[in-house]
């Protein structure tokens, strides 16, 4: 027997012995067709054991999903258990598809919440870690760091059908960065580049939190506004072409101008009846911006 050989009884010994106990984090996890959509891991604050889950701005897990209620559940921690009380929503709180008012949760358990359906999971931190990390690496732009252009057209899906069905308004935002190509020609590809991260850095500090950017094209970008209709959405536009004009890009000593074309369009039902229309409808006009000199933004209300 080799001196590196752990004889089979110390082995099963070895295997047996007590391993470190690894923290798992109690976690709500939507679940796609073959990934991980998102995880909503329990994270309670020092001075209380409950989370409340709902469609308010108060609420510790903001959901956006059809049927949730302002408060529409909690979760409370009591020592290692966590139980789910149902705070008389609207269309009421499901465990493992049969209506509750409250339970015990176990890991597993199937967890409806208006559209919303989650598995209850108790995951390690690096669990935790890695998911995050993978999603960012399939949905972010790797050069911008924004969002890719099917997450968006995801988005874009999944907002269109809310804001029809709760008749909402909508905005659909396409821009481009006028001759970036030349750009390209006359201070190389990295100054290019560098305009692309400028511009995005730009686009996403003006935006809020459940608005949606990502890079859409070459020197493309998307943006959807929620419950933003045409007048604001022209007034937002307006205000970020102007800016983007005054903006002075430093590189290698010199200085780089940039100008944007920007397409907005907003949902109607007269002539916009799904999410394909609405996109269209923005790169048309943007095409139209492009087409009479850019640096302009361009809508269903434009004369041009």
């Amino acid at each position: 027997m080799s001196e590196n050989t752990i004889p089979n009884t110390d082995l099963r010994k070895l295997l047996s012995q007590k391993k470190p106990s690894v923290t798992r984090i109690p976690c709500l996890v939507i679940f796609g067709s073959d990934h991980i959509e998102k995880i909503h891991p329990l994270h309670y604050p020092v001075e209380k054991n409950s989370i409340v889950i709902g469609r308010g701005q108060q609420s510790d897990i903001i959901l956006s999903q059809e049927g949730v209620s302002r408060q529409h559940a909690r979760i409370d921690k009591h020592e290692n258990s966590y139980i789910i009380v149902d705070l008389h929503s609207l269309n009421g709180t499901l465990l493992n598809n049969e209506p509750i008012s409250q339970a015990i949760l176990k890991e597993g358990d199937k967890v409806g919440i208006g559209e919303a359906t989650f598995r209850f999971c108790l995951l390690s931190e690096f669990q935790i870690e890695f998911e995050e990390v993978h999603k960012t690496k399939v949905v972010n732009d790797h050069l911008t760091n924004i969002a890719t252009k099917p997450f968006f057209l995801e988005m874009l899906r999944k907002e269109t059908s809310f804001a029809f069905r709760q008749n909402q308004p909508l905005s659909c935002i396409i821009l481009d960065i006028d001759h970036l190509h030349t750009i390209n020609e006359e201070y190389g590809d990295a100054a290019g580049d560098l305009v692309l991260q400028e511009v995005a850095s730009f686009l996403n500090e003006g935006l809020r939190s459940y608005d949606v950017l990502c890079r859409y094209g070459g020197e493309e970008f998307a943006i959807l506004l929620r419950g933003t209709a045409l007048d604001n959405a022209m007034v937002f536009c307006e205000r970020i072409r102007k800016r983007i004009e005054l903006l002075k890009i430093p590189f290698e000593g010199r200085e780089i101008n940039i100008t944007l074309s920007l397409g907005i369009s907003s949902l109607n039902p007269d002539y916009i009846q799904d999410s394909m229309d609405l996109l269209r409808e923005a790169d048309r006009h943007l095409q139209t911006a492009k087409k009479h000199g850019g640096n302009q933004v361009c809508s269903q209300r434009s004369k041009l």
